[in-house]
């Protein structure tokens, strides 16, 4: 949970390697699963353009379900970007949050 973001990818990484899968055939399913992020940061890049330092952290923090949440989000361009940094910073911190104490 520490090294990797996904959930998804850790159920994947550990039932291939549990298989004896080699380590370049996870990493390269794993880079092919989580690849999908990167076309959730495009989609959105019209609505971060002119943010300065927090683009790049709203495009690196996001989650499935915030990318679900945002998608469907109907407000004016101010408050989605306070609602979707928010959003962003619960779910990312919350994570690392609860990586750190798993593994304390």
């Amino acid at each position: 949970t520490a090294a990797i973001f996904s959930g998804t990818a850790q159920y994947l990484g550990v039932s291939l390697l549990a298989m004896g899968a080699p380590i370049a055939q996870v990493a390269l399913l794993t880079f092919i699963l989580n690849f999908r992020y990167f076309f959730y940061g495009l989609s959105l890049i019209g609505k971060y353009r002119n943010k300065g330092f927090l683009k790049g952290y709203l495009i690196h923090a996001i989650t499935d379900d915030t990318y679900a949440i945002l998608v469907g989000a109907r407000c004016s361009e101010r408050y989605f970007i306070l609602f979707s940094f928010i959003r962003s910073m619960v779910s990312f911190n919350a994570f690392s949050i609860s990586s750190f104490v798993s593994t304390s």
